[in-house]
Formats: structure tokens, C-alpha cells, sequence
């Protein structure tokens, strides 16, 4: 499975856009502008996917690969991986693709945060703003971590 995540939601902190069929997020998109607070995050993607059979392989510019399970042995094996793969060192490990209006230092101190409850109060807070610059306000979210 290839998914493409929301990199402005670093690990442990878990994002997904909820849908509202009062409020179609597709009716408002705009492909041509980046929204900040659409998508799901790679946490969020991980816990999506894991209850279905599916785990994380790696992180490849803005999308996440995962793989079914039994096949995790074939990439044990040929590539000398081991599983579950740790989200944070991928994460880590990969570009971090941001735009202008979620600057990359916010992130990076999101990601290092030693008081998660207190950065998860920033990022809603954050949320809430860009939510309404897209004119999304009202459309449902979850943000945990």
C-alpha cells in the first residue's frame, strides 16, 4: 500500500481528516494549493493499517509504503530488516515535506517535544487557525497522540 501522509504531523502525533458529508472536503479542494490541515498522518496511518494486516516498509519522499504482513519475512530476509520498523527513525530519516504555512521549525519542535500534551495544545491551536485560512472550519479531524 502507498499512502501519501501528512508530514506535517510528526510522530507520536496522530492526524487524520475526518469526513463530513455535510461538508464535502472535495467540494472546497483545490489541488493546486497545498492545505495544511487535510490528509493523515504517518502515526495515523500506521494505526489505521496495522489492525488490517499491513505494516510500515519505508517512508519514500512525501508517501509511506507498507506491507502485508506475511510478506514482511521476504524483506527480513533479502534486505536485512527488521519489523515493525521504528516510525520515528523513519521519519528521521526522510526529507520533511512542508510548505510556507507550517514552517519547518515548528515541526522539528513538535517532533522533539518533551511535554506531548502541551505540543498537542499548540497543534490544535494551529490546526484550528489553518483550518479556517483553507475554509475548512467545522469539517471533523481527529489529533491525538
Amino acid at each position: 500500500v502507498i499512502l501519501e501522509v501528512a508530514f506535517q504531523f510528526p510522530p507520536p502525533f496522530r492526524f487524520e481528516r475526518k469526513y463530513d458529508p455535510k461538508q464535502a472536503l472535495r467540494s472546497s479542494y483545490d489541488s493546486a494549493r497545498w492545505i495544511a490541515t487535510a490528509g493523515c498522518s504517518l502515526s495515523q496511518s500506521i494505526a489505521l493499517l496495522e489492525p488490517l494486516g499491513y505494516v510500515l516498509l519505508f517512508l519514500h519522499e512525501s508517501d509511506a509504503i507498507f506491507v502485508a504482513k506475511e510478506y514482511t519475512h521476504v524483506f527480513e530476509r533479502s534486505y536485512r530488516m527488521q519489523f515493525p520498523q521504528d516510525e520515528f527513525l523513519c521519519y528521521r530519516s526522510s526529507l520533511l515535506w512542508v510548505h510556507d504555512t507550517i514552517p519547518g521549525d515548528y515541526i522539528r519542535d513538535w517532533l522533539f517535544s518533551a511535554d506531548l500534551d502541551e505540543t498537542l495544545q499548540r497543534l490544535e491551536g494551529n490546526i484550528s487557525e489553518l483550518a479556517q485560512a483553507d475554509g475548512f472550519t467545522g469539517l471533523p479531524y481527529l489529533l491525538t497522540h
